[in-house]
């Protein structure tokens, strides 16, 4: 018995001495249809009178709060806050393991309307942050560097995300969801001309997990 005691004893020994592993960080909360809020009328004026002295991070608070006393349920305003009090939701589409939601930052000087790609890894995908794209796979189209070849300027921008009818979600064979989304090529700055078109393949897994981009067509002209 007294040998027993002792391996008990040793066993108790290096657990508490041995580092604990780190508890994986707790998954947010998915974004549903209940996310989705229509501000009552007025709400513009009222939340820029409240919070038009205010910037930065108090400014976004300051337009979550109003959203709370304006009506809109916990779940629209938690969007709010995974978002950095950069707007609402204003529709949402189940797609599986990833789902689509169409948000306003309403007091943005341009692209007042976005698209995310969200409840995947990660959590909420902007399909207009660029940083995000492989820019090695356009440079391997031809179309592309013609483009480039004759507006060397040129720059990629969000097509129309009023138009909820992109992206559209394909679901392939393995679980596999991609989402194919336009954008538009201006000739260098966003009021300049619009000399072509571009639609690109968000990629995702079965479990939800981004695997990167694939340009599927890239059109000179209006498209």
């Amino acid at each position: 018995m007294r040998r027993v005691f002792s391996s008990i004893a040793v066993c108790a020994t290096l657990a508490a001495a041995w580092p604990a592993a780190a508890a994986p960080p707790d998954k947010p909360a998915p974004i549903g249809p209940d996310a989705v809020w229509n501000p009552p009328a007025g709400f513009n004026e009222k939340f820029r009178a409240a919070c038009a002295k205010l910037e930065g991070a108090k400014f976004s608070d300051c337009f979550v709060d109003q959203m709370a006393k304006a009506g809109a349920s916990p779940q629209a305003v938690a969007f709010a806050k995974r978002v950095d009090g950069m707007g609402f939701a204003r529709s949402f589409h189940d797609e599986g393991a990833v789902d689509v939601v169409w948000a306003e930052y309403p007091y943005r000087a341009n692209e007042n309307r976005v698209c995310l790609l969200v409840n995947g890894d990660p959590p909420i995908v902007d399909v207009d942050d660029l940083s995000r794209f492989d820019r090695n796979d356009l440079k391997r189209l031809p179309i592309w560097n013609t483009v480039l070849k004759r507006h060397p300027k040129a720059e990629i921008f969000p097509a129309d995300r009023e138009d909820s009818r992109m992206p559209i979600a394909h679901h392939v064979a393995g679980g596999e969801t991609r989402f194919l989304v336009g954008y538009e090529i201006h000739d260098g700055c966003h009021a300049c001309a619009l000399i072509g078109t571009m639609r690109v393949f968000w990629n995702f897994d079965a479990s939800g997990k981004f695997l990167g981009t694939q340009v599927k067509a890239v059109r000179r002209g209006k498209g």
